[in-house]
């Protein structure tokens, strides 16, 4: 009979967990499960930039409008973005399991949660990714009876521009929905 070594036991716990290690440590969250959504959604969002994307979009603006300028300086230095939103005609289309797969990668020493709010039957949470004093990513959870939504960025994100370009955002919230009447 062959005996196993201590270390062998080690090694292997440490290679099936790695994966999950890795993730967790990522500023770059896998949603990938959450793929199956799609067939029971009435509206799906699905969007998905490298850096490559960023930079070339980036590189379209400009600079001449302020506006132009505003997103050009919030792109420089993302990696990526990815969201995924999904709106439901029915409650109960997306699981608990399906939010906890992505809390779980939120777990890791250097996710930081800056918002939580939760009421009855809504959570929206938004966490940032430390690299030492800077920030290297941004994610947005929120999870309503009638709609999933995750948005992940990766990268440095500069909440100063942000902020600056809340006359740009209501611009863009106009032409997402209809004015409620």
């Amino acid at each position: 009979m062959t005996r196993i070594s201590g270390r062998a036991v080690v090694f292997v716990i440490i290679a099936a967990l790695w994966p999950n290690l890795v993730v967790a440590q990522s500023p770059k969250l896998q949603l990938d499960h959450l793929n199956r959504l799609a067939e029971k959604a009435s509206s799906i969002v699905n969007i998905d930039l490298d850096e490559a994307m960023l930079q070339q979009t980036a590189g379209f603006l400009a600079g001449k409008n302020a506006d132009e300028q505003k997103v050009r300086t919030l792109l420089t230095g993302l990696k990526g973005i990815a969201v995924r939103s999904f709106e439901f005609k029915t409650p109960g289309a997306y699981s608990a399991s399906d939010v906890e797969q992505i809390q779980k990668q939120l777990n890791g020493a250097k996710w930081v949660r800056i918002v939580s709010v939760h009421e009855k039957d809504e959570t929206t949470d938004i966490y940032f990714f430390r690299e030492g004093n800077q920030n290297g990513g941004l994610v947005v959870l929120n999870a309503e009876p009638l709609e999933l939504t995750v948005v992940n960025i990766v990268g440095r994100v500069d909440l100063a521009t942000i902020a600056s370009m809340g006359q740009i955002i209501p611009k863009v919230r106009a032409l997402e929905r209809p004015p409620v009447k």
